[in-house]
């Protein structure tokens, strides 16, 4: 929220990291502003889109519990959110 009229640049910037870290297999997006980054993450990405932080913790905390290796979590935020 706080990007204003850079917003685009910046998510399409995720979207070029999630290229380069193919051990990402799982995107978490939350809110409106993110619906390029959901068109254009690599097809071999689970993706999930929500509407609410509160939506993100609780997926989260289900993908976490069901993983039966270790997980790293990445977290991109905007403190509007």
């Amino acid at each position: 929220l706080e990007l204003g009229v850079n917003n685009p640049f910046w998510h399409r910037q995720i979207v070029r990291f999630l290229r380069k870290a193919p051990s990402i297999k799982q995107v978490i997006l939350v809110g409106s502003l993110v619906e390029w980054t959901k068109k254009t993450v690599p097809i071999d990405r689970q993706i999930t889109h929500v509407s609410s932080w509160k939506e993100a913790v609780e997926t989260l905390g289900e993908v976490v519990k069901n993983q039966k290796h270790e997980t790293l979590v990445l977290v991109k935020g905007s403190l509007g959110m």
